[in-house]
């Protein structure tokens, strides 16, 4: 799961991404024109991802707590008050607003099976879902097995990862949250995508590969792009370096 570590506001004005100090990771938001200055947005201990909604006024996020991954959301810009969407047992991840704000969507995670490995250990298979939780009516909606939602200009249709079962590997999927439809956008056997987001415009998805390991280079990660049908794969990056 390569988080999502940087987010721009939709409005192009400012930076939020996540940084390591003093022992805690926090959300820090700096403006993209002028000025030096950098604002540290939280003061949690241990946040995983960030986004923002559409109007950039709002920050949602998730955090691990007592070894529990929560959805929180804070204004990007005013007040302290911190607002948590979930509080269950089970790990929630990688919010995305819906484009009318009114709905956070996230992946859950469910154990789908249990066994002992070759030490007795017990070891735990999870399954993960998008879910959404909507702000309003404070209602919970399951749709479909997946990670990583990311919600396009037309608030219906939504980019996620999803894993294939026979090759383990991450493929980008997407789904209609009004009609259930389905659609696999890229997938390969020797490679795993993931973390996909949409363009502006709408007509291109970036997300995360990893890369062939060859006798002189090891299996990392890199960044790809192609067209909303799947064409036109291109991969961005080529260092060694684990781009996400």
């Amino acid at each position: 799961y390569p988080n999502a570590v940087i987010a721009v506001s939709p409005d192009t004005q400012s930076i939020a991404f996540l940084a390591f100090n003093n022992q805690s990771r926090n959300i820090y938001i700096k403006k993209i024109r002028g000025g030096l200055s950098t604002v540290q947005r939280t003061f949690r201990n241990s946040i995983i991802d960030l986004a923002y909604s559409s109007d950039s006024k709002y920050i949602a996020f998730s955090e691990e707590t007592d070894g529990n991954d929560n959805i929180f959301m804070i204004n990007a810009s005013q007040g302290a008050a911190i607002q948590q969407i979930t509080s269950t047992s089970a790990n929630e991840t990688g919010p995305a607003f819906s484009k009318d704000k009114k709905t956070i969507f996230f992946s859950k995670s469910e154990v789908a099976s249990t066994h002992n490995d070759a030490n007795g250990k017990v070891v735990n298979t999870y399954r993960y879902n998008i879910w959404s939780f909507n702000k309003e009516t404070s209602l919970l909606t399951q749709y479909t097995e997946g990670t990583t939602p990311n919600v396009m200009a037309d608030g219906e249709r939504i980019l996620m990862t999803r894993m294939n079962k026979e090759t383990n590997n991450g493929e980008i999927w997407m789904f209609n949250a009004e009609t259930g439809q389905e659609t696999m956008i890229i997938h390969e056997n020797e490679r795993s995508f993931s973390s996909p987001q949409i363009s502006p415009d709408g007509k291109t998805i970036v997300f995360v590969g990893s890369s062939q390991k060859t006798k002189t280079k090891p299996s990392n990660l890199d960044l790809f792009t192609c067209k909303i049908d799947g064409t036109a794969l291109t991969q961005l990056t080529f260092h060694p370096g684990q781009d996400v």
